[in-house]
């Protein structure tokens, strides 16, 4: 992909986005993991990979739903 985002890496924050719309707010590492069919681990690593690359904002260690999409995909889409 383009974007600096790898195929998978773009599927996690597509989903992060429809999980977004569909619950109204953001959702856990788990409800993604359940989601895309894969551990809470791998969606920890893909969401820090995908903040150090501007896609998406975090509130600061222990705040619940905290992943926010800085809307980067969008704009490139």
């Amino acid at each position: 992909m383009g974007w600096n985002l790898t195929r998978r890496q773009a599927q996690y924050l597509r989903k992060i986005e429809q999980l977004i719309e569909e619950y109204d707010h953001s959702p856990t590492y788990q409800d993604i993991g359940d989601a895309m069919g894969t551990t809470r681990q791998s969606v920890y690593k893909i969401v820090h990979q995908l903040e150090a690359r501007g896609y998406l904002h975090k509130r600061p260690p222990g705040a619940r739903n905290s992943i926010k999409p800085t809307g980067r995909l969008a704009a490139l889409s």
